[in-house]
């Protein structure tokens, strides 16, 4: 599925479920990997 649209995903936090979440869209194709952002404080 591609459209004209930019979709980007941001994060604060990497735990569990925001790295499924951030996972299954680049898997599923709804996202380009370079679309996400996140931020965590722990390195």
């Amino acid at each position: 599925m591609h459209s004209k649209r930019k979709y980007v995903l941001g994060f604060i936090g990497m735990g569990h479920m925001n790295t499924a979440i951030a996972r299954g869209a680049a898997v599923s194709e709804s996202i380009e990997r370079y679309q996400v952002c996140v931020y965590d404080h722990h390195p």
